[in-house]
Formats: structure tokens, sequence, C-alpha cells
């Protein structure tokens, strides 16, 4: 499961009824498949505040991730760069991300990362 911001916001854009709401005074989007469920916390700005995936099939869960700290990375393309992810059923398990530089271009490879 990939909740990076870009990532996320470019598979709803397929595939996925969009609708627009509000709840307690707070805009929602909400994108859904027959097989999952994103919802998107905005603020006024229309910038994502908070995330919450859910698998609507086996093996269902969710997680939720909220977004921070918002910085231009290039001319017009503004991402967060503090992340908090939650998963409900484990209240105890939350892992913070903070990132001191985002280079948008950059491709990820497995081999970036160590195997244990």
């Amino acid at each position: 499961m990939n909740l990076r911001l870009p990532a996320v916001l470019m598979r709803v854009r397929s595939n996925f009824d969009l609708k627009k709401e509000r709840v307690n005074d707070v805009s929602v989007l909400v994108a859904s498949s027959s097989e999952e469920r994103y919802t998107f916390f905005v603020d006024d700005n229309f910038l994502p505040q908070k995330l919450v995936h859910e698998r609507l099939i086996a093996p269902r869960g969710t997680a939720e991730i909220e977004f921070a700290q918002y910085r231009e990375v290039q001319a017009g393309l503004r991402l967060p760069h503090v992340t908090v992810l939650r998963y409900p059923d484990r209240p105890k398990h939350e892992q913070v991300f903070e990132y001191t530089k985002i280079d948008p271009g950059l491709s990820l490879r497995d081999s970036y990362f160590s195997r244990p």
C-alpha cells in the first residue's frame, strides 16, 4: 500500500468514483472503487491534511495518514514534509516521517533499500 500523497493522487485519478462532501464543516473528497476507498480531509486552501485508506475486500484494513509542513519543492508544487501514519486497529502503532528535502523527479527502486 503506497500512501505517499503524489502516488495516491495519481492512483485515484482513474478507475475511482470521486465525490465532494462536507463533514463537520471540513471539506472532504471521497475516492472509491469496489475494492478500496480513500477519504481526503482538506483545509480551506484544498491541501490534504488527512487521508484515510480503507480496503473494502479481504484482507480488510484501515490506515490513516496526516500531512503537515507543506513546502514548495519546485515551482507550483507543494508537498508535505511531515507525515504521520496510524492504523486505527493498532492504537499504539504510529510512524512519523520527516523529510528535509524531497526530490520529485527521483524514481525509487527496490535496490535503494537494504534487505534484512
